[in-house]
């Protein structure tokens, strides 16, 4: 066997692990594999605009950014179009938070990110490539979510209020995900956070999108702007890891 020191020798304590298996020659066969593709016209755009290939690379493998989770969100949207023009009812503005929290809760780290591992060895500051990957998948999110509404007629001027939720939740279930390094516990805070509002809501009034209302949303602004400020914070200061656990390593911002 090599004795590169990126060899990683298996010891007596995980005899589950062949012994005569070169992980460094496999580990750079993967990373080879991953560089060696030829970056297309979107990464090819994405490097011009961000003046590093390197990011570039790191934007167009973002999970949540791949062509079956585009096509979902897609579908989620066209389904809350039709049901917006059935009923009457504002679900488009109650979907799009849904689709952004978790959308953002799988950009980045080791539960979410296939090549989690690549990104480390970068040089890049892991909170740029987290702002940028988070940047993309909401700018994503936010364009589907207007052109759905363009298709409705019960919007109207709740339009870009309901950006204010759409925010304030994405952050929300980021600062968890970063916090926990699980994009699953990431996503389901902001659901809960989100179907609770909602469950409120149609228990006061027998519909489930009256909390989606342009008066409600703009009563309830300070409260999306103060959560959407605090989970910023968090998300910043977060080690990416709970006290006391040592199933995921810290997230490293620097």
């Amino acid at each position: 066997m090599n004795d590169s020191p990126n060899t990683a020798r298996p010891t007596r304590s995980s005899p589950e692990i062949p012994p005569d298996i070169d992980f460094g020659h496999v580990w750079n066969r993967v990373t080879g594999d991953i560089w060696a593709s030829e970056p297309g016209w979107v990464e090819q755009t994405a490097a011009r605009l961000l003046k590093s290939p390197a990011l570039a690379r790191a934007l167009v493998t973002t999970p949540s950014l791949v062509l079956a989770w585009l096509l979902a969100s897609v579908l989620v949207f066209g389904l809350g179009v039709v049901v917006t023009n059935m009923t009457d009812q504002p679900w488009v503005p109650f979907l799009a938070p849904i689709v952004a929290v978790v959308g953002v809760s799988f950009v980045y780290g080791a539960g979410a990110d296939p090549a989690w591992e690549i990104m480390r060895t970068m040089a890049l500051p892991q909170r740029m490539v987290l702002l940028v990957r988070v940047t993309a998948v909401f700018s994503t999110n936010v364009v589907i979510a207007l052109a759905a509404a363009l298709f409705t007629d019960v919007a109207g001027p709740i339009v870009m209020l309901w950006l204010l939720p759409m925010v304030a939740l994405s952050m929300i279930a980021l600062a968890f995900a970063t916090w926990t390094q699980s994009p699953m516990f990431g996503a389901a805070s902001g659901l809960l956070i989100w179907f609770t509002v909602a469950l409120q809501s149609l228990a006061r009034s027998r519909e489930v999108t009256t909390f989606v209302t342009q008066d409600v949303i703009a009563g309830m602004a300070p409260l999306y702007v103060a959560a959407t400020m605090i989970a910023g914070v968090v998300i910043v200061l977060g080690s990416g890891g709970l006290p006391g656990r040592d199933r995921w390593e810290p997230m490293r911002w620097s």
